[in-house]
């Protein structure tokens, strides 16, 4: 049995995510980020710590407009975005799940599900950008992350439960916030899955 870990961005999650906990079979879709070279290395996916990944395979074209290309380790396709080059590479990057995609995917067992924190970093045009992550939190089940509910979330049950008792009909003006001192907040899932081969 193989492993792999991959991540999830916020934003896919909250757009067409599904609850997911340890123990689950899921099917995905998945996608490299990275840089790639010439090898004659023998197939094999490694994680590392800091939530990257080795990949060495073959590369094949692939009728995607977002993925053209698939690297393929064994029994696992993903899809590559630049032409590779090459007919076997090494790559060192990040796995990323896609969900707005038509490659192969992939089924396995969730084994651990953590959930990072992005750290963001405002540069001198006032613009934030993410650098990197926290530590991980360990978590069971996507629905159970730190943070959700959020307190926006709460506070507008809250109301509409309050509006429904009083018999409230709109329309609704809402007055936009005062953005300064804003930062953003951004997160993403790691999952590790056990793949049969």
């Amino acid at each position: 049995m193989d492993s792999l870990s991959f991540w999830l961005a916020d934003w896919e999650y909250e757009c067409c995510g599904d609850q997911r906990k340890v123990g689950d079979e899921i099917s995905i879709r998945l996608s490299f980020d990275g840089s790639v070279q010439a090898t004659d290395e023998a197939d094999r996916i490694e994680d590392s710590k800091d939530g990257g990944a080795l990949l060495i395979g073959s590369t094949h074209s692939f009728d995607s407009i977002t993925f053209p290309w698939l690297l393929r380790v064994g029994s696992i396709d993903v899809g590559v975005a630049r032409n590779p080059n090459f007919a076997r590479v090494k790559g060192e990057g990040r796995l990323w799940e896609e969900r707005h995609d038509d490659s192969p995917t992939t089924t396995g067992r969730v084994t651990l599900i953590q959930w990072w924190r992005a750290v963001y970093q405002q540069g001198s045009d006032g613009v934030f950008q993410p650098i990197g992550y926290d530590d991980p939190q360990t978590i069971y089940n996507t629905e159970k992350r730190p943070g959700y509910p959020s307190e926006s979330d709460l506070a507008i049950q809250r109301w509409s439960k309050q509006a429904k008792s009083i018999g409230f009909k709109g329309p609704l003006t809402i007055t936009p916030a005062n953005m300064d001192g804003f930062v953003p907040s951004g997160w993403a899932f790691r999952f590790t899955l056990d793949i049969a081969a």
